[in-house]
């Protein structure tokens, strides 16, 4: 889509200058006074505003609220007469993007919509990947650029190239992230960003976890991962208590009075182990998602102011993704999860099952299949109330994670009925894990004196199979893994038997 530009002029000669020059690159629309100029801002998606220092007898700079107020994002630029550093610096501090000095120059004006044009880019594009209000990096790539114009040629070079490095990198990491449907993947990813984009010796990911009242670090690089993995924050102390008071970018190293001695210990210590000097919210409106440690830089150099926006910037467009991430997640989740013991429901254990069994023939592995029945279940509803069954079986979920692997796929089966796929496991070791499981509910969920005592006299009955490489199918595992279940109801239950 072309960039849409609107000149404002009482003057014809410089609307037919700024025409020939512009219509060959740009969509040009032209207003001969302030009235057709909100109007065309009313009805077109208009880009940029090119406005004449005096229309209608009005000053532009007291005007440009106004369009503002229209074109809430439109890139404003001034032609004047007058080019002083009184004049850039008051259209710079209404908002105006930049100036045009008259009479025009083909070269000047070709440059400097040029710039222009790139700045309403990446603000379309911020417009389609998400919401520019949860996302303040379109107004400081603006007030960045803008400085730039007002600077020696030097410093313009090389600030102008910084703030296209900018633009480029909010584009490639918008581009990344939009599609991304796990957080794990989005963690990795928004770390790498960092670390790329301010050439940081160490940065982390420190996000709140499902309690709401603890942190711990998700991503992190040049850090000790092992250690990070069992540290946790408390949310209500320390860093992230101290950005969410303050709404705004920390400097640990220059907090000074802005924190108690409490919590100023407290700041200071979790630094050290993030190795800390900047610190940037993550989170949209009212709703803390956590925080990014950035440490030095391979330079040594302070952070810049530039880098302080587009480090904020960065924040509230991580916060966006994260938060569709983590709403994905839960989405499935509960496609997926028994609501009352939180482990996989039947069809999540159907594609799991038929997953591995095609897995283990195409690479010759093991696989077993464990089904298990509470014993004598319907006595405890029917004497205890399905409230007390309920908690058996959330007890007997809890128990069966205990004894399993990370590797095992655990899930509700139906009823009192649980399963485990069991992974690279040949009969004996997954006999011996039925066995295993068996024992330890009769004697911890089932006797008094136990610590994890659930309801006197409890015992469980398994079944065993293990997958037939040629023969089977998920059906006829299930099958044999039913009826090595039955057999050992039949014999007495509390055993376990195989098939």
């Amino acid at each position: 889509m072309d960039i849409v530009i609107l000149t404002a002029t009482n003057n014809q000669k410089f609307r037919d200058v700024l025409d020939s020059v512009l219509r060959d690159s740009y969509k040009v629309l032209h207003a001969s006074s302030i009235g057709e100029a909100f109007d065309a801002l009313r009805i077109y998606p208009i880009d940029i505003a090119i406005v004449d220092e005096i229309v209608d007898g009005r000053s532009a700079h007291e005007f440009l609220t106004d369009i503002y107020k229209i074109g809430k994002y439109v890139t404003v630029l001034v032609m004047t007469e007058n080019v002083t550093a009184e004049s850039i610096s008051r259209s710079l501090a209404q908002g105006a993007y930049d100036l045009i000095s008259k009479p025009i120059v083909e070269r000047e004006v070709l440059f400097r919509v040029g710039r222009a044009a790139r700045n309403a880019r990446l603000i379309r594009e911020l417009q389609v990947k998400g919401d520019l209000e949860e996302a303040p990096y379109a107004s400081a790539a603006r007030r960045v650029e803008a400085r730039a114009n007002a600077m020696p040629l030097l410093e313009v070079q090389s600030l102008t190239y910084h703030v296209s490095h900018t633009s480029e990198s909010l584009k490639k990491l918008a581009e990344a992230v939009v599609n991304i449907r796990d957080t794990k993947t989005l963690y990795k990813m928004l770390i790498e960003a960092v670390a790329g984009f301010f050439t940081v010796n160490q940065c982390a990911l420190v996000i709140m976890e499902q309690d709401g009242v603890t942190l711990s670090v998700q991503a992190s690089r040049g850090l000790d991962d092992e250690f990070l993995s069992e540290t946790r924050f408390h949310a209500s102390e320390g860093i992230f208590s101290w950005l969410w008071r303050n709404g705004r970018i920390l400097y640990t190293e220059a907090i000074g009075k802005e924190a108690t001695l409490e919590d100023l210990e407290t700041i200071r210590r979790e630094a050290k182990i993030l190795h800390a000097k900047l610190c940037v919210p993550i989170g949209l409106k009212r709703k803390p998602l956590g925080y990014l440690a950035l440490g030095s830089k391979f330079t040594g150099d302070d952070y810049r102011k530039d880098e302080l926006e587009f480090a904020f910037a960065m924040g509230s467009y991580a916060a966006a993704a994260i938060e569709n991430a983590l709403l994905l997640e839960k989405t499935k989740q509960l496609a997926t999860t028994d609501e009352l013991t939180k482990l996989h429901n039947r069809r999540s254990c159907m594609q799991w099952l038929q997953d591995e069994i095609d897995r283990s023939k195409r690479y010759g592995r093991s696989l077993s299949v464990v089904i298990f029945d509470i014993d004598h279940f319907k006595g405890i509803n029917d004497t205890l109330g399905h409230s007390a069954g309920d908690e058996v079986l959330k007890g007997a979920s809890r128990f069966l994670l205990r004894c399993s692997r990370h590797t095992d796929v655990l899930g509700r089966w139906g009823g009192e009925e649980f399963i485990a796929i069991l992974p690279e496991t040949a009969e004996e070791v997954a006999q011996a894990y039925c066995e295993r499981v068996r024992r330890g509910v009769e004697e911890r969920l089932g006797r008094k004196e136990s610590a994890e005592f659930l309801h006197l006299g409890l015992t469980i009955s398994g079944g065993v199979t293990t997958l037939d490489h040629e023969n089977d199918t998920l059906d006829t595992l299930i099958e044999r893994a039913d009826q090595a279940l039955y057999c050992a109801k039949r014999k007495g239950r509390n055993r376990c038997e195989k098939l």
